[in-house]
């Protein structure tokens, strides 16, 4: 999977570093191949 985005952060107090913390958002692989995208709604009702 890709990483989309990193955010870090780091909380001080009276000048001394106490938390370091990072978050990251995963996201899976494009799987488009030009043709478009069949929708639901594309398919007729068979009855």
């Amino acid at each position: 999977m890709k990483t989309q985005s990193v955010q870090f952060a780091v909380v001080t107090r009276d000048k001394v570093v106490t938390k370091v913390g990072k978050a990251t958002i995963a996201e899976p692989k494009t799987n488009y191949n030009g043709k478009g995208i069949k929708w639901y709604e594309d398919k007729p009702k068979s009855k």
